[in-house]
């Protein structure tokens, strides 16, 4: 009995390799999925109005990195326990809280933070302890 390899290949590649790349794409974990990966989700404050007393809750960052934007900059922050911080801070969304910080900076940020790696700050305001 003879078989033809040429009549296999042509079978494999028309009908069963696509099928075969769709169960392979299909069962890979999904980015948002990963255990490796935390989901964001954001804690908010209150609502209140932030004054320098209730500030004073908020955990000491010490800036490690500035990179300049457009409107503002992000500045890179890290605690006492190495924690990584990231927060973008600009004039539209701070107004007259619009502070300019130095690498090396010792501040407290009030705001939202996102439960993220690493954290993400969106400040409503910004005290520098220096």
């Amino acid at each position: 009995m003879c078989f033809d390899f040429q009549l296999l290949k042509s079978l494999i590649m028309k009908f069963f390799l696509p099928i075969i790349l769709c169960c392979v794409f299909a069962c890979q974990p999904s980015k948002h999925k990963s255990k490796n990966q935390t989901t964001t989700s954001i804690t908010s404050s209150e609502e209140l109005p932030v004054t320098d007393v209730n500030i004073e809750t908020y955990e000491t960052l010490i800036v490690t990195d500035i990179q300049h934007g457009k409107d503002g900059y992000t500045a890179h922050l890290k605690d006492s326990n190495n924690g990584l911080y990231i927060c973008t801070i600009s004039i539209p969304n701070l107004g007259d809280q619009y502070k300019d910080l130095k690498i090396g900076d010792r501040v407290k940020i009030a705001g939202n933070y996102a439960e993220s790696h690493p954290v993400q700050i969106f400040p409503k305001r910004i005290l520098i302890l220096n």
